[in-house]
Parts: structure tokens; C-alpha cells; sequence
């Protein structure tokens, strides 16, 4: 991929509400690249602002060196080798898919045919625009952008409103882009989760900065702070001297507490020899697991159990933790 370089960018949308600080970034390498961060932390409108379709207040934006120009420097936004795409999904009416493909597209055939096979809408070139479902049109709507052959592909939350089996299907798509058409994706998603499970670098945003970067593994167990590590699932914040857990083992340590994930904990039943247990206060059934809360001695913990439907409430559990591989 090539670089993309933000210069001190700053854009507010009012005098009380700072989308992004004085934000510098590199992006360059064929990756996968996710945003993640809670609601208002300045992600969509960062990617807006690399693609051209938002103006900053300041700062500059380039792509492979050339400055990327704004909707206020030119007469149509946007950038023709960044391809931003969202949920929304547009289509003109009364018409073939393949009349729309075959309308926009500039490359051969054999082109054509991957990168509909990677949108997963072969089967939909006859159909009419006005017969295709939320998540058909998605796709539709995606090949189109791609029949330009863009050098990066930005995706602006785009399993937004998706039910779970059409959210798989775009998952299996986004993957076909990265890897079938070799395209690199940044992708800003409300759900932290999924970029974690999919993206090989991970920005994490807050009040319109950058305050981690880093692998999925590095992001997950070594946050920066609580709310990197709350953002990414639950959490666990223990006395590590009184769990007797190494130093050696670097674990992330915030505030004077390790932090461990639900799934760093062994749970059994009866007593624990070292003689750390606790009461099972609450459970939850995810299917294949079980998420227990379990009351011990000096405070409550988060647990997975693998054994689904093993234990139940009000029954006293063995605990001990097991040091993950970060």
C-alpha cells in the first residue's frame, strides 16, 4: 500500500466538540488496517477526511505524495484511488445489475469476473435493483467503487444495521477483497470485536486522538489503559503479588493492577489448593461457553468456563489463573 500521511490535522464540528486534535499518522504496507474506539471518538470522520469527503479545519492530507484535496479545493469530492465506502448503499432503480457493472466499469472481463466473485454477487447480475435485499445492494454498490480498481479500500462501518448471517457474508467479502484482489482495507467499525478478529494493525481513538497502535495480540493483552482494555471485552484487575503471578511473565499493568481477560483464568469445582475460591454470582450462556462471575475473597472476577452448563449459581469454584502467550 502506499503512504498515506496526515499532517496536524484538526477538525471541530462545533467549539465544544473537537473531532480530531492536531492528529498525525503514517499508513503505509499491504495490510489490514482497523479504527476502533466508542462513539464520537473521531473515526468515521477521519476516514472521511482521507478520503477526501471532509475538510479540515487544518492540516494536510497526502497519498503517495500528492496532497489529498478536500470538498472545498474541488469541484467533486473525494479521491479516485481511495474508494470510501459505507452501509449506505444507493442504486438507480428499474435497472439490471449488470447494466449498472457494465455502465461503470473500465476493465476487462476477466477483471470484471473477480471482483464479482469477491462481492459475492455473481448470482446477481440479471437480477433488478428494485428485487435485492439491504445486503445485496451492499455488495452491488461495493463492486461498483471497485470496478474503478482503487489502490485502497476505506470502509466506514459498514456491517451497520446487518443482521448476523448477512454480517457473515460481508465479513467473507471483506476478506476476498484483502486477499483474492490483493486490496488493502482500513476499516472503522462500532464494534472494536471486529476488527480485532480481522485486522493485522489496529488504531484506537479517543476525543479525536490516537492513544494505541499496535497488533490484535499487543492491543487485547497489553492496552494502554482501562479504557483500551474495556473496549476490547472484559476485563479483570487483580493484585498480582497476591496472586503470586511472576513479574517476569510482563503482563499489563494499569494503575498498580494486572490485567487478565475472563479466558486467563482456570475454574474448577471444590477448593483450589492454593486457596483461592469464590461463589458463582452470575452466569451467562454463550453456546459453546459459559461467562461466569464469580465473588471471591478480594473482589469479583470474570471468568470463562468451556465446559457450558457445568456450573451453577451460588456454588463455590476453584480459581487460579493461567498466563496467556501476549
Amino acid at each position: 500500500m502506499d503512504v498515506i500521511k496526515l499532517e496536524n490535522i484538526t477538525k471541530s464540528y462545533s467549539d465544544a466538540y473537537p473531532a480530531l486534535k492536531n492528529l498525525k499518522l503514517k499508513i503505509s504496507g499491504t495490510y489490514k488496517l482497523g479504527i476502533a474506539g466508542e462513539t464520537g471518538s473521531g473515526k468515521s470522520t477521519l476516514l472521511k477526511i482521507i478520503a477526501g469527503l471532509e475538510q479540515p479545519d487544518s492540516g494536510q492530507v497526502w497519498f503517495n505524495g500528492n496532497k489529498v484535496k478536500g470538498p472545498e479545493e474541488k469541484l467533486v469530492p473525494g479521491h479516485r484511488e481511495l474508494a470510501y465506502l459505507s452501509q449506505k448503499s444507493e442504486l438507480p432503480r428499474f435497472l439490471r445489475v449488470i447494466e449498472i457493472l457494465k455502465r461503470e466499469s473500465r476493465i476487462s472481463e476477466s477483471q470484471e469476473r473477480k471482483i464479482f466473485s469477491a462481492c459475492r454477487i455473481t448470482k446477481l447480475l440479471q437480477k433488478n435493483t428494485d428485487h435485492l435485499s439491504g445486503g445485496e445492494r451492499q455488495r452491488v454498490s461495493w463492486a461498483i467503487q471497485l470496478l474503478k480498481l482503487p489502490e485502497v479500500l476505506l470502509l466506514d462501518e459498514p456491517f451497520s444495521n446487518q443482521d448476523t448471517i448477512h454480517k457473515e457474508v460481508m465479513r467473507e467479502v471483506v476478506n476476498s477483497l484483502t486477499e483474492d484482489l490483493n486490496l488493502p482495507v482500513i476499516w472503522v467499525s462500532h464494534d472494536p470485536l471486529d476488527v480485532l478478529s480481522w485486522a493485522e494493525d489496529i488504531l484506537v481513538m479517543r476525543s479525536g486522538k490516537v492513544i494505541q497502535r499496535g497488533t490484535p495480540q499487543k492491543i487485547y493483552y497489553q492496552p494502554k489503559n482501562k479504557y483500551v482494555a474495556e473496549l476490547f471485552g472484559y476485563c479483570n484487575f487483580i493484585d498480582g503479588q497476591k496472586w503470586q503471578i511472576p513479574k517476569k511473565n510482563q503482563l499489563c499493568e494499569i494503575k498498580g493492577k494486572i490485567l487478565l481477560r475472563p479466558e486467563s483464568f482456570l475454574v474448577s469445582s471444590g477448593a483450589n489448593p492454593e486457596g483461592r475460591e469464590g461463589t458463582v454470582i452470575e452466569k451467562r450462556f454463550f453456546g459453546n461457553i459459559d461467562l461466569l462471575y464469580v465473588l471471591m475473597g478480594d473482589g469479583e472476577v470474570v471468568i470463562v468456563s468451556a465446559k457450558a452448563g457445568k456450573y451453577v449459581m451460588n456454588e463455590r469454584v476453584g480459581v487460579d489463573s493461567q498466563i496467556p502467550e501476549s
